[in-house]
């Protein structure tokens, strides 16, 4: 039986563009451009052995938000068929801003799927403006690398401290140009043998 994963964030994080590098397609999930949201509704993509579940970006608005989160609530918890295994949280890995992501968690993660709900950080290329990224070999140069990984530990701690969620230390990469998307499909793969 295949394995459904939700990801759930903000409007323009990449929650469309991570599905398509795990997937290995370019265009199976359709993808926004700058804060114009493609995704309206749940849309379930199979992809290397699971399903991914893109939603709808959340930080349009209060009644928009309120919205989106009753209908992941319907499919995660009022639908048998399309059992929720695992809820992947995506934020960027540049912010610093976490209000809408603890609305999310508070209201989502915790009362349902607080054992089974990971955080990946994407755009891990536009960190620090994109300085420090070397294109060439696809990887953050070592002032970039330090930055990610204290973001990396900035967002557990800070979830912790203000969600009382207990979270690992987020996966960070790019959709994008594909670094380290691997690194996240094995992470998947794991949460699927384990459960």
């Amino acid at each position: 039986m295949m394995k459904h994963f939700l990801l759930i964030g903000g409007t323009g994080v990449g929650k469309s563009s991570t599905i398509n590098a795990l997937a290995q397609k370019n265009n199976m999930a359709k993808v926004g451009y700058g804060s114009e949201p493609k995704t309206q509704k749940l849309m379930g993509y199979r992809a290397r052995g699971y399903v991914l579940w893109d939603t709808p970006g959340l930080g349009e608005g209060i009644s928009e938000d309120e919205r989106h989160i009753n209908n992941i609530v319907s499919l995660s918890v009022d639908n048998p068929k399309y059992q929720i295994d695992h809820v992947f949280l995506v934020i960027e890995a540049k912010k610093r801003d976490f209000g809408g992501v603890y609305k999310v968690i508070e209201n989502l993660i915790r009362s349902r799927h607080e054992d089974n709900f990971s955080v990946l950080m994407n755009q891990a290329d536009q960190a620090m403006k994109g300085q420090n990224w070397n294109a060439e070999e696809n990887l953050p140069k070592p002032k970039l690398l330090e930055f990610l990984k204290e973001q990396a530990v900035s967002a557990k701690s800070r979830i912790m401290r203000n969600t009382g969620v207990v979270v690992s230390i987020p996966e960070f990469y790019s959709a994008l140009t594909g670094y380290k998307v691997s690194e996240v499909h094995e992470h998947i793969v794991a949460i699927s043998q384990c459960r």
